[in-house]
């Protein structure tokens, strides 16, 4: 066995696992192009690290593997969520993910956590049987799209609908319009601790919300949904493009839609998004 020094991170070791970010994900199928900044918001507000549940793995100072993890209600349930698990290329086929693991594990339990659950490329096969081999389950089949040019379609058949940011979300409201849960990462716990990164538009007709959207202004969309009684009437679209208007990014993606959700993928190739990729929801029970 190596002389790895595997412990939880603290907030002094950011610098260091932002570069073993960097490292680790130099030969992903989907290329990583963060810069530090923008890897503070992605895992540190977004995703909401949880340092004491997180963990590396230093070859003396140097972080050379690592799991992320955020810990919510999701489903109803007290879940651990790795958002990012990285090894850097010279420390692969030494088992790091499982050794991570079995420091994590014992900790979640100690905290009552009900369940570890994580996403992956369903063409990552390498990592699929690492995790089923720590114990994880596929749950979910996940669609990632992506839109690269304007919107298609983008007014609204009803007349006097207003459209609008909104200081005030009213998330039992919105829930009522969803077809499907979301992903652990535009769950309503995650979305309200990253509000001051989110943008929450409404559209209101006769002073009644019908329609919500909430995304980032680098075109990240995190969750959208329209009343059932108002659907059909291109109010879905007329969020997309305001949307697409106010973004700064204009390739628009939109992760994590549930490949059983008929409904929202045609909302979504309809106005031109295309299906990138797909990914595994995993699930561990506790």
């Amino acid at each position: 066995m190596d002389n790895l020094l595997i412990r939880n991170p603290v907030p002094a070791d950011l610098p260091g696992m932002y570069k073993s970010f960097l490292a680790a994900f130099s030969d992903y199928q989907l290329p990583f192009r963060l810069s530090e900044e923008a890897f503070h918001k992605k895992f540190v507000e977004k995703l909401s690290i949880d340092f004491n549940l997180s963990c590396i793995a230093l070859d003396q100072q140097k972080i050379v593997a690592f799991i992320f993890t955020s810990l919510a209600c999701y489903d109803g349930k007290w879940t651990a969520y790795n958002g990012g698990t990285g090894v850097i290329p010279a420390f692969r086929g030494r088992q790091l993910t499982a050794r991570l693991y079995n420091v994590i594990l014992p900790q979640l339990r100690k905290q009552d956590v009900e369940q570890c659950v994580l996403e992956v490329l369903t063409t990552n096969h390498q990592a699929i049987r690492a995790y089923e081999k720590i114990g994880f389950k596929k749950s979910r089949y996940y669609n990632c799209f992506k839109l690269l040019s304007v919107p298609k379609r983008g007014e609204t058949t009803i007349q006097g609908v207003m459209i609008g940011e909104c200081p005030n979300p009213d998330w039992d409201l919105f829930n009522t319009y969803d077809d499907d849960n979301s992903s652990f990462l535009d769950s309503q716990s995650l979305l309200k601790k990253n509000l001051k990164n989110e943008v929450v538009v409404t559209a209101v007709y006769n002073g009644k919300t019908i329609a919500y959207v909430i995304y980032q202004k680098n075109g990240r969309f995190s969750r959208i949904g329209v009343d059932p009684d108002f659907r059909g009437k291109g109010v879905g679209s007329a969020l997309v493009h305001f949307a697409f208007r106010d973004c700064d990014n204009k390739e628009l993606t939109v992760i994590n839609v549930n490949r059983e959700n008929d409904k929202i993928i045609r909302f979504f190739t309809n106005l031109g998004f295309k299906n990138q990729v797909d990914q595994y929801e995993l699930k561990l029970v506790l």
